[in-house]
C-alpha cells in the first residue's frame, strides 16, 4: 500500500520500501506505470511471490512466473486490442450498472 507521507516525500513519485525482508519499488507516476505496465510488461515476467501456493490467485496472470506467463500473455493479448474493448464498452457499462444496483441493494441503500 502506497504511503502518503512517502509519495509527497519523493516528488519523482518512484522510491523503495521494505515489506519484510522484501525489497520493494513504489511507482507513482502514471506515466511511469503504463510504461512499465504496457510498453516494457514482457520485460517484467516474475512478479511478488504469493505467500500460498495453494491458493487458486497462484494462477492470475499477475502471479504466473517465467515462460508460463509468457504463453499465457501471448495468448490472452489479442483478446485485448482496443478494437475488441470498444467493441466490449457497452456491454460492460450494462454489467457495472448491474453491479452498482446489485452492491446498493445487498447494502440497504435503496
Amino acid at each position: 500500500m502506497l504511503d502518503i507521507k512517502l509519495v509527497k516525500e519523493y516528488p519523482e513519485r518512484i522510491y523503495g520500501t521494505f515489506q519484510g525482508r522484501q525489497a520493494v519499488l513504489q511507482v507513482v507516476d502514471a506515466d511511469v506505470v503504463k510504461e512499465i505496465a504496457i510498453k516494457e510488461f514482457t520485460s517484467f515476467t516474475n512478479k511478488r511471490n504469493v505467500l500460498n501456493e495453494n491458493s487458486f490467485i497462484t494462477g492470475h496472470i499477475a502471479a504466473l512466473k517465467d515462460d508460463h506467463w509468457k504463453h499465457v500473455r501471448s495468448t490472452i493479448t489479442p483478446t485485448f486490442t482496443s478494437g475488441k474493448l470498444k467493441q466490449s464498452l457497452s456491454l460492460i457499462n450494462v454489467f457495472a450498472q448491474i453491479l452498482v444496483i446489485v452492491t446498493f441493494t445487498l447494502a440497504g441503500f435503496t
